[in-house]
């Protein structure tokens, strides 16, 4: 599985030239591709500012993900 961050305002590595392309030869094989498209953002920042997606993609990525399901999140994450 992959995940993308991108910036729909990116001058220096635009989405429709970048990302784009990959995500569509990945779905045709098969893979899965998710896509979280940040408005107006340019290149920088990278990230996010809440990184729970992100963690959220990752663990659910893992393998025996069902058995996983015990974690509880209070507050921050350090917390969980």
């Amino acid at each position: 599985p992959m995940l993308a961050v991108c910036g729909d305002s990116d001058s220096v590595v635009p989405f429709h030239e970048n990302m784009e392309p990959v995500r569509n030869r990945y779905r045709a094989l098969g893979a899965p591709v998710e896509l979280i498209m940040k408005p107006g953002a340019d290149h920088h920042p990278h990230s996010l500012e809440d990184p729970e997606r992100i963690v959220d993609f990752i663990i659910r990525n893992q393998p025996h993900y069902q058995q996983k399901q015990d974690i509880h999140r209070r507050g921050a994450l350090t917390n969980a």
